[in-house]
C-alpha cells in the first residue's frame, strides 16, 4: 500500500464507510448534532519542474449531503485528450444512479 499517486490521467479517491471509517455509524441526525468539519486535501508536484500545489476542500454538516455521489466531470474524448465540465463540479446524484 502506499500514498502516492502518478497522476497522468485522472484519478478518482474514494473513502468507503465500512467498519473501519470514522465516519461508519453515523447516521444524518447524528451527523447534523455533531461539531466538524470535513476536509479533503491533495497535494502534489510536477516531476519535471519541482512546482507544488495543494489544494483543500472543505464540507460542513449543511454541506454533506447523505445517500449522494458526485457526478463525473472528466471525460476522455481522443487519443490522450480529456475534458473537464466545470459546469459539473459540484453537481450530485442519488447514490448508485451512476453505473
Amino acid at each position: 500500500e502506499t500514498n502516492k499517486l502518478l497522476l497522468l490521467t485522472p484519478v478518482t479517491v474514494t473513502h468507503v464507510i465500512d467498519e473501519s471509517s470514522p465516519l461508519h455509524g453515523l447516521t444524518p441526525a447524528l451527523f447534523q448534532s455533531m461539531d466538524l468539519e470535513i476536509v479533503a486535501a491533495l497535494e502534489g508536484s510536477v516531476q519535471g519542474t519541482g512546482l507544488a500545489g495543494q489544494y483543500l476542500w472543505s464540507y460542513t454538516q449543511s454541506e454533506v449531503l447523505f445517500d449522494q455521489q458526485f457526478v463525473d466531470t472528466v471525460c476522455k474524448r481522443e487519443k490522450c485528450a480529456w475534458e473537464i465540465s466545470y459546469q459539473k463540479l459540484s453537481g450530485t446524484v442519488p447514490a448508485n444512479a451512476i453505473e
